[in-house]
Parts: structure tokens; sequence; C-alpha cells
């Protein structure tokens, strides 16, 4: 199964966004690739953020908007990645990517859907 038909499963809301961009598809596989992380944690990342391109402003929720794809999810992953290696969790590095610290209560559950989001993606 490719990278996209992951994504499309996971988050049929979000298809018609996927399928408009497949440069975000290629942008987030790279970028996980290049920073050891899982696919499925950074992609779900993307999603929570913007909607995977849907709501404005930064697709990936770090960058500026217009900041080419490529370089918002590589944002992203150097980010995230430095979360998880300071914070030792998945679930401390999410709310630290969202709310700037490893601790923060995730009142929102924006943790507990990014979690499950990146597993419904996958690896």
């Amino acid at each position: 199964m490719t990278f996209t038909e992951q994504l499309l499963l996971a988050m049929p809301l979000l298809a018609a966004q996927i399928l408009a961009r497949p440069d975000y598809v290629l942008a987030v596989d790279q970028a996980a690739r290049a920073e050891a992380l899982p696919r499925g944690h950074l992609a779900a990342v993307c999603a929570l953020e913007s909607g995977w391109g849907r709501a404005p402003g930064a697709w990936c929720g770090v960058t500026h908007p217009r900041t080419p794809a490529p370089q918002q999810a590589q944002a992203a992953a150097r980010i995230l990645a430095r979360m998880h290696r300071v914070c030792g969790s998945w679930p401390r590095a999410l709310a630290a990517y969202r709310w700037g610290s490893c601790a923060h209560p995730d009142t929102t559950g924006y943790v507990r859907r990014a979690l499950a989001l990146a597993e419904r993606v996958g690896p």
C-alpha cells in the first residue's frame, strides 16, 4: 500500500486535500524519513495543525504560510524529532509540539487525536 493510500484510509474526511496536494504527501514522507520519524506521527501533526492544508496559515503549524511544503514538513519533522528526544515519549512529544511543554495537560484532546490518527496511518 502506498503512503497516499494509507493517508486516504486514515483520513477519509481529508481525501480531497490529500489528493489535491501530492507534494504534501511526498514532503511528509521525505521529512519523516530524514528525521527517522514514523510517517504517521508527522502526518497526524500536519493534518491536525492545518487540516492537511485546508485551514489558513502554516501547513504543519510551524512556519510562514508561504514557505514551500517541503521546508514546512522538514521544520515540523525536526521539531517533532527533537521533542521526542527531549520528552522521551510520543504523548509528551506531541504535547510539546503543540504547547511547548512536555508536561502540558492535554485539555483539548490533541495528543489523543494525534496518536489515534498516527496509529491509523501506520509507520
